[in-house]
């Protein structure tokens, strides 16, 4: 505004939604009550370090789930229980917006891959059975990680269960399961875990697919790892497609919170 035009107010939202917009003065007290108003219809409002915490969960959280990595997606979201959850930050900037997105996608393969998974397994499909109980396994530890999904955790490996055949390799994915989120975790103590849980799993289950997975995943989360050395190796063949998601991520989210 410039010499003596009428001023003009606006007042948006971090969403783009307009909570005020007029011309001319507001007289008295009207100017104070409309901004307390329009804080009121703000939403949440975060400090500069909880902006930079959500914008790096939510980038955590979308470069897993664009890889293929629901278990690191599911960690790096969780970790927004702090604040409130990921689906209740009850905020309209982008990155809270964003979060909210991101746990509903979430949720949305989690279900696919368990319905896949299983059909494949009760149908016997050809592939590699460890290969599904692990996403089976994941799916269930990334439930329990929601508070709203506890419940359904339970549900994922019901019908699975009930086949005998499938007790020691839903024992083995388990262990594997535990070590990667051990790996995953941004919280050091727990991070330093994962070496000996990935040892375990070579120790308990020696000359078995599951311990060939835990080699080569230790091998990439800590290179010169005293548990290497005289483990035995299964076979020299090649990881599945979704066990090599899972070495690259490992990787990537273990350098994210060094």
């Amino acid at each position: 505004m410039t010499g003596n035009g009428i001023p003009q107010l606006y007042v948006v939202r971090a969403d783009g939604e307009q909570l005020y917009g007029g011309a001319g003065s507001l007289p008295g007290d009207a100017l104070p009550q409309m901004l307390l108003a329009a804080m009121n219809r703000a939403g949440r409002s975060f400090n500069a370090e909880q902006a930079k915490f959500l914008q790096n969960q939510v980038n955590a959280a979308s470069e897993s789930l664009v890889a293929g990595n629901r278990l690191g997606a599911a960690v790096a979201l969780a970790e927004l229980g702090a604040m409130g959850g990921a689906d209740n930050l009850q905020s309209f900037a982008a990155p809270a917006a964003k979060a909210g997105e991101l746990y509903q996608e979430l949720r949305t393969q989690l279900d696919q891959a368990v319905k896949e998974s299983t059909g494949g397994l009760l149908e016997g499909e050809p592939g590699s059975e460890l290969a599904q109980l692990l996403i089976l396994s994941e799916a269930e530890a990334s439930l329990r990680l929601f508070p709203k999904w506890k419940a359904d955790a339970n549900l994922v490996m019901r019908e699975v269960r009930r086949e005998a055949k499938y007790e020691e390799g839903i024992q083995q994915a388990s262990a594997l399961v535990k070590a990667r989120l051990a790996a995953a975790s941004p919280q050091v103590r727990v991070k330093n875990r994962a070496a000996s849980l990935y040892a375990n799993v070579m120790k308990k289950y020696p000359r078995t697919e599951a311990s060939e997975i835990a080699r080569k995943e230790l091998s990439v989360i800590e290179p010169d790892s005293k548990f290497l050395e005289g483990m035995e190796i299964a076979s020299e063949s090649e990881p599945d497609p979704y066990t090599s998601i899972l070495l690259l991520n490992l990787c990537r989210y273990s350098c994210f919170f060094r």
